[in-house]
């Protein structure tokens, strides 16, 4: 996947602009959640805004397995999504691809996830060992074509694919989730623009607070003023 770096990390940070581009991210989750992370090559000291491309090719998976899965996904949602911004709630998924950014999608975006699939690649290799364990006279390609078969058969039949909704719940499974914007901002977690994000979470979520204690207080005096009727 290429990206188009814009603004780098000796950009000044604009907090403002920030709020402004993220909102729609922003709305999808409650401040206490966690943020998309990224593994990446080239991350930044600070942070930096891309531009998205369409991946041209699989990072670590073959070509095969990614070229039909991504016909079955563009099939049953509308977009290739394996050609994505590849993100996981979790560190560690992220961490298999190099160091951690983390990643704000910037205006609005749609996103993909499936919550028993931890890792599309992985789930691949364990089914070759395990056809092989079975049939060790078997070629490469035809353990191949019989994994992918197996993997687009689960995939076509699966219940528990979150398309556009509940972002929070995909940041809380851990698996990958894939990203179509045109934008994203990517931070280094002890860089100063990450720093003063926190604060912002900070803020909202004092927010949040402020606004269900408010409306506690209110369904109180309701029920109150109802029992004394």
């Amino acid at each position: 996947m290429k990206f188009k770096q814009f603004i780098n990390e000796s950009s000044r940070f604009d907090l403002d602009q920030f709020r402004e581009d993220t909102q729609f991210f922003f709305d999808q989750i409650t401040p206490g959640t966690g943020f998309l992370k990224h593994g990446t090559r080239m991350l930044p000291t600070n942070f930096a805004i891309n531009t998205f491309r369409e991946r041209e090719g699989p990072r670590d998976s073959p070509n095969s397995l990614h070229n039909e899965v991504n016909a079955l996904l563009k099939k049953k949602f509308g977009f290739p999504y394996r050609n994505g911004l590849f993100t996981s709630g979790k560190w560690t998924q992220a961490a298999n691809y190099g160091p951690v950014g983390v990643v704000f999608p910037i205006g609005k975006f749609e996103w993909l996830c499936n919550s028993e699939i931890d890792d599309l690649t992985g789930n691949f290799e364990m089914r070759m060992d395990h056809i092989k364990h079975v049939d060790k006279e078997l070629y490469y390609d035809t353990r191949s074509e019989m994994a992918i078969e197996q993997i687009l058969q689960e995939l076509n039949s699966s219940t528990t694919w979150y398309h556009n909704r509940d972002l929070e719940s995909c940041i809380g499974f851990g698996t990958e989730i894939m990203i179509k914007c045109d934008k994203f901002y990517i931070m280094d977690q002890n860089g100063d623009a990450y720093r003063q994000v926190q604060e912002y979470r900070e803020e909202l979520s004092r927010e949040e607070t402020k606004r269900r204690w408010e409306e506690h207080n209110k369904a109180v005096e309701a029920k109150k003023q109802n029992a004394d009727k």
